[in-house]
Order: C-alpha cells, then structure tokens, then sequence
C-alpha cells in the first residue's frame, strides 16, 4: 500500500485554465468540466474519438500528480488515454500513460461476488452498469510531471448514448505523506434518507443517495510538513473548496472504492506532542 494522496490545488479549475478540442454541445460545453456542481456536466456531440478528445491548457507548467474524472457516462469498453507536454501540440510529449481501461478491475482475483459465487471475473458487470455503479475515473501517474498542456483522449465509439458525458475534471498536484495513516480510522457511507411510520405502523421511506465519509489522522509528521501541508491545506480549503482524496495510489482493485472528490467536513488543529513531530486529523465528506 502506498501512502495516501491529497489532491489539490485543482489546476483544471484555475482561471487561467483554457478547454479546448473535440466537440461538445453549445449548452453542454467543456467549461462546465470547471463547475464544482456534478449536475454540471459536458457533452459530445456524438461519440467519435475526435469529438471526445480534449485539451486543457493550465496557462503555466504544474506539477501535476494524477487526473480524475469523479462522475461519467462512459461504457464498459471505453479507454482513456492522458498526455502531457510542454508544447500545445504534443508532438513529443512528456508523459502518455497509454491507453488504459477507463474502469480497470474491481474485484480482488478469486473473490466471488454475493450475485454469482462461481464468477471470477474481477470487471463490473453490465448489470452493475446499467444499474449506475459508480466508477470515478483516476488516473495517478507513475511520476509527477511538469507540463503546462493536459490531453484526455477518451476512446467510446460504441457508446449507448450516442455520446460521452462527463462531469468534473481534476488536473490534480497533490500532497502524499511521508508517513501511513494511523491506525483507527474510519471509511463508510452516510445518508440523509428519511423514515417514517403511517398511523397503522407502515415504514415511509424516502431514499436519497448514500455519500462516503473518511475519519483519519497523520501521527508524528515532521513539524515542517505539518506546517507546509497539513496546516496549509485546511487554511486554503476550509470546508467549502473541494479536493480529490486517494486513499491508495498503488491501489489496483479499490480505487473506486477509496478514491473521491471531497471537501473537508471540519476543521482540526495540528496536536504537537514533541517539539519535532506533530499530528493531524482529517475529516472528509464525499460530494454528489
């Protein structure tokens, strides 16, 4: 297991930041991949490979830790390919991660699921697609590179819809500790569905979406990263500007799973038990 990553500042999302490529419905366009809001989605005209590949130019090089699509309506088939470079025609570019799988595995091998013990298939079924399993899209890549120019090139030609649709994008630097997280944490899923009882005694259920929230702390980090990150980060967030948490980079079956865009549900002090170390706790809260 590698250490955990946060996924900020969101340079996809600075003003500077300029879409471009592909084509995408006038009232649907790539600017809404920089709106905070998931209703706010792009749309392809259709789904050519041109018409779905984009280009985000950050205005300046970043150092840029891995690429997430938190929300999209891409089909078991569809790749995903990201580029970067310094130059705006990728003609040479610094980094490529090759085509890879836009949802990859996500069942350890030889897990049966609870629906069939006999499957040893480790991909989301069609079944769970259609039923809307989500499945963000994050790509962390093997080094962080420097680049000023972003490429998603996303392959779904066979797409249901006749369409790609996506949902935010976050061109992510990103702050991994030097150290695990402390034993004790907590991840699950929270809702703010309602129950009530008839007079004869019925349950009245009303259903509403199901978030995932994470509990943890960082203990004994050294007091420079503690004031240069741990610190910095909840001064720059607060509780309102987002973030994308990766519980796992390494992470080769539950990505999905542990990976979310988020903000920080409360902010906590630094504790500093010795004068060289310090701790820091972290509370996040999924956003829909």
């Amino acid at each position: 297991m590698a250490n955990c990553m946060f996924g900020y500042p969101i340079h996809s999302d600075h003003a500077d930041a300029a879409f471009s490529g592909g084509s995408w419905e006038t009232a649907l366009p790539l600017t809404n991949l920089a709106d905070r809001r998931l209703s706010r989605v792009a749309r392809s005209t259709d789904a050519q490979e041109a018409s779905t590949t984009f280009d985000v130019d950050l205005g300046v090089a970043r150092y840029i830790s891995f690429v997430a699509i938190p929300k999209h309506n891409l089909s078991l088939a569809a790749t995903v390919r990201i580029y970067g470079d310094d130059a705006a025609d990728f003609a040479t570019p610094l980094y490529d991660s090759t085509a890879l799988s836009a949802f990859g595995d996500i069942y350890p091998v030889a897990m049966p699921t609870w629906i069939d013990p006999t499957d040893r298939d480790q991909q989301l079924t069609a079944e769970d697609w259609s039923a809307g399993y989500p499945v963000p899209y994050v790509c962390v890549l093997t080094t962080p590179t420097s680049a000023r120019y972003w490429r998603i090139a996303i392959s779904d030609t066979a797409n249901a819809d006749g369409y790609v649709e996506l949902a935010r994008l976050c061109v992510c630097s990103a702050y991994q500790p030097t150290i695990t997280l402390a034993k004790g944490g907590g991840f699950g899923w929270e809702t703010s569905s309602d129950r009530t009882e008839s007079d004869g005694g019925a349950a009245i259920h009303i259903d509403r979406s199901r978030r995932r929230v994470f509990r943890f702390a960082l203990p004994m980090i050294d007091t420079d990263e503690a004031w240069v990150h741990g610190f910095e980060i909840q001064r720059a967030l607060g509780t309102a500007n987002q973030l994308f948490f990766v519980f796992d980079p390494a992470d080769t079956v539950h990505m999905h799973r542990r990976s979310l865009l988020c903000t920080l549900r409360e902010l906590s002090p630094l504790e500093m038990p010795f004068s060289m170390w310090a701790g820091q706790g972290f509370a996040l809260i999924e956003e829909l």
